[in-house]
C-alpha cells in the first residue's frame, strides 16, 4: 500500500518562556495507512496557533533545573529493547497513586506515599510504570510555556521516586486532543526538553487511544497531529523512545513510532489475532501497553485468568512486554466530581490488582508467575 507524505513548513511563533533550544517545526500532512492514497491526496494541515498574550511575566517564575537520576537507559534494537546491551522486557503496570489518580496526580501526589506504594509493586517483578500527565496542569497559561512551579516540582519528585526504585516509566503526554489546531507545541517541547537526559523515562507515549478520535476528527487529522507532535518532540529530545498506544488501528502508527503500542480490553482470541497482525506488519518492538479487567464486572478469578492468558500470549510471541491496567483500586471519594462526593462505585474503581487496602487480588499471583518471582 502506497503511503504518501506531504511536508508543509510553518513558522512556529512563540512568546513568554521559550522552550530550550527552540526551533521552528514542520507540520506533517499524512494520509493514513488505512486509506489508499491517490496521486493527488487531499492536504490536511494542523495550524500552529499564535500564542496568546499572558499576564504572567516569565522572569517571575523560578523553576530550578532538573537533575536526572542515575538509572540505566532503555534502547531499541530491532524487535528488542535493551539495557546495557542485554534484553529488557517490559513487565509493566499503568499507575496512579491510590489516593491521587487522574487530575489529582500532579496536584496531590506525595513522594513518600508513592514510594511506599512502589514498595508494594516492586516485589511482584514489575519493572515499568505507565503514568499519565495533564499538560494543562503544568503550565500557567493556555498556550505559552510558562511553567507551573508547583506541579513541575511534583512531577520531578514522581520521576525521581520511580528512578530511585530502579523502575522505568512510560509517560503518556496526551490522553486526548480536543482541538488539534490549538495544540501548544511550545509546552510539549518545554516538557520533553526538561527531561531529555532522564534515563528513568523509557518512552514518551505521545497520544493514547488516538484511533478513538477518528470518527470525530477523521483519521487524517489525528495522524497528521501525531506526526507533528512526534517531530516537535524529537527536535527537543532525540534520546527517548517514542510510542503511541492505539486500540483498533495500531498499524497506523507504525510509520512514526519506535515502539508499536496497542491496548486490549477484549477476549483472548482477538488478542492473539491482533498480535499476529502487528507482527506481520513490522519488525519494531511491540508492546501490549494496557490490558485490564475490572472486578466490578468480573470476579477475581476471572480477572486473574484473563490477565495471565494475556501476559503469557505476550511472552510466547516475544513482544517487548505488557502493561496491566491498573495497579490499585480507587476509593469513590477520589474518583467523584464535587459536589457529588463520594459517588457510587463504577468499573473504573476496580481495575486494580490490589484493592484500596493494598491487599493483593488473585491477579498478583499471576503477575509473579509470569515475571518469575514465583516458580510454577
Amino acid at each position: 500500500m502506497k503511503f504518501t507524505l506531504l511536508v508543509a513548513l510553518i513558522v512556529f511563533v512563540g512568546c513568554g518562556v521559550a522552550s530550550p533550544d527552540s526551533q521552528s517545526i514542520s507540520v506533517v500532512t499524512a494520509v493514513p495507512t488505512t486509506q489508499i492514497a491517490t496521486d493527488e491526496p487531499t492536504a490536511i494541515s494542523v495550524r500552529i496557533n499564535e500564542q496568546e498574550a499572558c499576564d504572567i511575566e516569565a522572569d517571575t517564575v523560578d523553576l530550578t533545573d532538573y537533575t536526572p537520576t542515575s538509572n540505566q537507559w532503555v534502547v531499541s534494537n530491532g524487535s528488542q529493547l535493551l539495557i546495557d546491551e542485554s534484553p529488557f522486557t517490559i513487565n509493566g503496570i499503568n499507575y496512579y497513586p491510590r489516593m491521587s489518580p487522574f487530575d489529582l496526580f500532579l496536584t496531590d501526589t506525595e513522594a513518600d506515599v508513592m514510594g511506599k506504594e512502589l514498595d508494594v509493586i516492586v516485589p511482584t517483578g514489575i519493572n515499568t510504570l505507565r503514568i499519565f500527565i495533564n499538560l494543562n496542569q503544568l503550565f500557567l497559561c493556555d498556550s505559552n510555556a510558562i511553567p507551573n512551579t508547583a506541579t513541575f516540582t511534583i512531577l520531578d519528585s514522581i520521576i525521581q521516586t520511580i528512578g530511585n526504585k530502579n523502575l522505568h516509566a512510560i509517560v503518556v503526554l496526551h490522553q486526548t486532543i480536543d482541538d488539534p489546531e490549538q495544540t501548544s507545541w511550545q509546552q510539549l517541547q518545554f516538557l520533553v526538553a526538561r527531561y531529555r537526559n532522564e534515563p528513568t523515562i523509557l518512552a514518551w507515549d505521545i497520544l493514547e487511544n488516538g484511533d478513538k478520535l477518528y470518527d470525530e476528527l477523521t483519521s487524517e487529522v489525528v495522524l497528521t497531529w501525531l506526526a507533528s507532535a512526534i517531530q516537535a518532540s524529537r527536535q527537543m529530545d532525540n534520546q527517548h523512545l517514542i510510542t503511541a498506544s492505539w486500540q483498533s488501528h495500531t498499524h497506523d502508527t507504525i510509520e512514526w513510532v519506535d515502539i508499536v503500542s496497542f491496548q486490549h480490553f477484549e477476549d483472548y482470541q482477538s488478542l492473539r489475532q491482533n498480535i499476529a497482525n502487528l507482527k506481520s506488519l513490522t519488525d519494531k518492538p511491540i508492546l501490549l501497553s494496557a490490558i485490564g479487567f475490572s472486578t466490578f464486572d468480573l470476579d477475581e478469578t476471572a480477572q486473574r485468568n484473563l490477565l495471565f492468558q494475556a501476559m503469557e500470549e505476550a511472552r510466547n510471541n516475544d513482544l517487548a512486554g505488557w502493561g496491566i491496567y491498573m495497579a490499585f483500586d480507587y476509593p469513590t471519594s477520589v474518583t467523584c466530581e464535587a459536589p457529588n462526593c463520594p459517588a457510587d462505585a463504577t468499573s473504573i474503581n476496580y481495575y486494580g490488582i490490589w484493592n484500596t487496602s493494598y491487599f493483593p487480588k488473585l491477579a498478583v499471583d499471576a503477575v509473579k508467575r509470569v515475571t518469575g518471582v514465583t516458580e510454577e
